[in-house]
């Protein structure tokens, strides 16, 4: 009777290592930038445009922009800021990703809405996603740069890291519902350091 309780154990923490989840979401990276007149210029409306993929290597399909730029916009309204997405770099002319990467941050004030007060660059840096024999991996890096339309003074800056790992019979269901919760947490890590509103 012991000896098929103590199998029956060994059984269920078998079972329950399968399932486990394993792997964290990863804390913010200590590289922020914060302008010293941050505050003077009052900032109370943040635009954000389309993400610059500046991967090198963009061998894997990223068709979930939508629901990076979507939670951007919920996190800095948390932040007390009116957020405008806009649609496309330029009202005047078409530019495109290679140009925006070779932009000081005088020429990338010129992209945008005239109207904004700030305009929020977004750069995807890496995503990486990995199936293994019962288990699965995702990672995701952006990094965000908030610049003064009517200067050109970068404002402020950081940059969020996210990566977790899924085990188990269940990693091919759950999968989904990790990479979601890997996005969320990469993007609260990014906008921790940006200043609530004061306006």
């Amino acid at each position: 009777m012991l000896k098929k309780l103590i199998l029956s154990k060994e059984r269920i923490i078998i079972l329950v290592s399968v399932f486990l989840f394993i792997g964290c979401v990863t804390p913010p990276i200590k590289v922020g930038y914060l302008d010293k007149n941050y505050y003077e210029k009052q900032i109370n409306s943040i635009c954000v445009l389309p993400i610059i993929d500046e991967r090198k290597d963009k061998s894997y399909k990223v068709d979930f922009t939508d629901k990076i730029l979507q939670q951007i916009q919920k996190t800095i309204e948390t932040k007390g800021y009116n957020v405008e997405a806009a649609n496309n770099f330029s009202e005047a002319k078409r530019v495109t990703i290679p140009e925006i990467l070779e932009m000081t941050s005088e020429e990338l004030s010129q992209l945008g809405p005239s109207s904004a007060q700030t305009i929020l660059f977004i750069y995807l840096e890496d995503v990486a996603s990995r199936y293994l024999v019962m288990s699965y991996t995702f990672k995701m890096e952006l990094r965000a740069v908030l610049i003064d339309k009517k200067d050109g003074t970068i404002l402020w800056r950081d940059k969020g890291v996210g990566s977790a790992g899924q085990g188990g019979l269940i990693s091919g269901v759950v999968g989904p519902m990790l990479k979601t919760g890997v996005i969320n947490s990469c993007i609260n890590n990014m906008f921790v350091s940006l200043p609530q509103s004061r306006m």
